[in-house]
Order: structure tokens, then sequence, then C-alpha cells
């Protein structure tokens, strides 16, 4: 005994007539409200997650490098004169103000004013060339 078993909707929602249909505005502007909130939600609670398996010295490794790379955008020109001697970015410096201030760090290096940005252990310091009496190389290891 053959039988035949006759398929009546090949496709399924085949009944449904989309030709001709349109979204309304409402239809439209629900959608990407959806979406926004949909976005907003997932970005928030996958930054949430990620907070618990990031430890307090990654999150300010990275926070620390941020801040440099900004730094080195700031203060772009890498090699400058003062007092005839030549300075270049990642050198290790003494700096002694006219306030007579010490600072010791490598250069990051000098932006458009004649402001020059020096990394120390615990700051990051930015001072005007016309500031500074004296800087004193430590050691030459300059990262061009």
């Amino acid at each position: 005994m053959n039988t035949i078993i006759r398929i009546r909707h090949a496709m399924p929602f085949s009944d449904v007539n989309i030709v001709g249909e349109y979204l309304s505005l409402g239809d439209f502007l629900f959608a990407a409200v959806a979406a926004i909130i949909g976005v907003w939600v997932t970005r928030n609670v996958s930054a949430f997650i990620r907070g618990f398996f990031t430890t307090p010295e990654e999150h300010r490794r990275v926070q620390i490098h941020r801040i440099i790379q900004r730094c080195h955008l700031m203060f772009h020109k890498t090699t400058f004169s003062f007092d005839g001697k030549t300075f270049s970015r990642g050198m290790l410096i003494r700096v002694v103000t006219k306030k007579n201030e010490t600072f010791e760090g490598r250069i990051v290096g000098l932006d458009d004013n004649n402001t020059m940005c020096i990394i120390t252990k615990m700051d990051i310091m930015a001072d005007i060339l016309d500031n500074i009496l004296e800087i004193i190389v430590l050691d030459d290891q300059s990262v061009n």
C-alpha cells in the first residue's frame, strides 16, 4: 500500500501575505529603541562581568598605559634642545625648576607651547621650559 503525504504549507508562514505590508512609524521607532536598549544592556552587563575577572592591579596598569598613550599624543615632539643639549623621549633625567623643586623621571616629550612632560615614579609632571633651571641626564636610554 503506497501512502502519499501531501504537505499543505511548504514554507512556514506561507499563508501570510507580506506583499504590500509596511512597518508603521511606531513599529520602526519601537524597533530602534529596543535595539538601542539591547546594545546598552549588553555592553553594561559585559563590563560588569569583566570587572569580576580583572584585579585592581591589572585595571590600574591598563589605566596608566592609556594615560601614557594620551601623553605621547599631547607631547608629540620626541627631541628638543635645552641649554645647548639635545634631549629625547625615554631619557632618564633630573629636572630642577625655578622654585627649587627637583623631579626625576623619563621624558615623554614636548608640545607646541614648549611644555615638557616627564613621568616620575608616582606622577606625570609637565612644566614650561622657561620655568626649568637645569636638566641633568641620568641615563641615556632614549626611545625614538
